[in-house]
């Protein structure tokens, strides 16, 4: 079975997340199927990948969303993956909080930070834990067993090479819709900002470095056209990486304004095609909204 994780965050991720997980359960492919949902709550130090100072935390909120989902059949993880971790912030006051309330043995947490990693699973040991993307591992060799899941670095989707060399596939994990191209030179600068945006630095952009990176208008998943990108993976490439053994996939969506592209990503990958225009009629107006 193919296992998809799809990102939470805002109203729009959550409701469409419960949609495709409930309501559209039966129009999935039939070797298809929503495993886990990922992000971050505001404010913990340990938050990576996204600037996240906002509002103060709501932590029943915060249960009752990992209630919903895990009753759902669904993992909760959270998107722990500043690189910037010391031994200070351990005692993060809502990192170890949001710890807690999730403690029920079906959840996990991404990370960065090997320092944060061996805390956490000394401390939580029935959280599974999964190694980011943003270590960016490009040799064979990183990719060991110390993490329960580790996601391939996406500048390493299509190098045919690496992937037929690479052990445990089952435990691999791969970001199949991957926006900035492998040439970006500022990549882990950008993740360190971020992690020094969510330790509180001042003055600090955490946002793109180069817009003109982004590749948003590169392909039309709607059109089912073929997908000629160096990272974004089309359905064939998909099932090709799953007879081979990898079987856990990730779709991209926090924070990113064009729900168009969430929407269109989401049918793509997981909608047979059968189904595939009625789950568009039903969010036209949402888009158009």
């Amino acid at each position: 079975m193919k296992e998809f994780f799809l990102p939470f965050g805002d109203a729009f991720l959550n409701k469409t997340n419960l949609i495709f997980i409930k309501d559209f359960k039966n129009y999935l492919y039939k070797d298809t199927n929503i495993s886990a949902v990922y992000g971050t709550f505001f404010n913990s130090k340990w938050n990576g990948g996204r600037g996240s100072k906002s509002k103060k935390v709501n932590y029943k909120e915060v249960y009752l969303f990992i209630k919903q989902m895990n009753e759902l059949g669904i993992s909760v993880r959270f998107t722990f993956t500043n690189p910037l971790i010391t031994e200070k912030e351990l005692n993060d006051n809502i990192g170890n909080t949001l710890m807690k309330l999730a403690n029920n043995g079906m959840n996990g947490v991404i990370v960065a930070s090997d320092i944060l990693h061996n805390y956490l699973k000394e401390k939580y040991p029935r959280f599974y834990y999964v190694a980011s993307t943003t270590k960016c591992l490009l040799n064979v060799e990183d990719y060991t067993n110390d993490y329960d899941i580790t996601v391939i670095d996406y500048r390493l989707n299509k190098n045919e090479n690496f992937l037929n060399r690479i052990e445990n596939k089952h435990k691999m994990e791969i970001l199949v819709d991957e926006l900035c191209p492998i040439s970006c030179k500022y990549r882990k600068q950008h993740y360190e900002n971020i992690g020094k945006f969510n330790l509180g630095y001042k003055n600090v952009d955490c946002y793109c470095l180069d817009p003109k990176n982004n590749l948003i208008e590169t392909f039309d998943f709607q059109k089912n056209k073929e997908i000629r990108s160096e990272t974004i993976l089309t359905n064939e490439e998909i099932n090709s990486l799953y007879s081979k053994g990898f079987n856990k996939f990730k779709l991209l969506g926090r924070s990113l304004a064009d729900k168009k592209f969430i929407i269109d990503s989401y049918i793509y990958y997981l909608i047979n095609p059968e189904y595939k225009k009625t789950v568009e009629k039903i969010f036209k107006k949402e888009l158009e909204d």
